[in-house]
């Protein structure tokens, strides 16, 4: 049966012990709470690979659909096939990962990560290869990434 069964383990939130003021989840979009682990093993598939580029828990579904053959209309679902990635055909990966929660949004392009309270109407801007804890506020010195990161979030948000 484990021959032809697609196992997947994958968790929908992280949990914050106070790193940033909050105990548990659902409070922020700070990788404590977003960034969780996705594990498959899918059968034809040898090896155990590693793939460092970020993806969404929204490309699960259509990952899932295109390892069992069933097709999928344009738009139909949300996200996207990850077959290309865990297959080694495509690189890097998206160049964007994007979160939700409540009001909250935000873009990561994995170098930055910008951080948008619609209720607040308040953006933050994370270098995270400097503070990969997201301790420090950039935005205020870097005014060209805030630009590009607030055009990708709004695009995100208008499709």
């Amino acid at each position: 049966m484990l021959d032809r069964t697609i196992v997947v383990l994958v968790a929908d939130h992280g949990e914050q012990f106070l790193e940033h003021g909050f105990m548990k989840h659902c409070h922020t979009l700070f990788d404590t709470d977003i960034r969780t682990p996705l594990a498959l093993r899918i059968p034809g598939v040898e090896g155990v690979r590693e793939v460092l580029a970020p993806v969404q828990n929204v490309d699960l579904v259509p990952t899932l659909l295109d390892y069992l053959d069933i097709p999928i209309a344009e738009g139909e679902v949300d996200g996207r096939s990850l077959r290309p990635l865990i297959e080694g055909e495509d690189g890097d990966g998206a160049p964007y990962s994007y979160a939700m929660q409540g009001p909250r949004r935000s873009v990561n392009d994995r170098r930055f990560k910008l951080r948008y309270n619609a209720r607040r109407k308040e953006f933050n801007l994370h270098d995270l290869e400097r503070d990969p804890e997201e301790r420090h506020d950039v935005l205020a010195d870097n005014a060209e990434v805030f630009l590009r990161m607030q055009q990708e979030l709004l695009g995100w948000e208008s499709r």
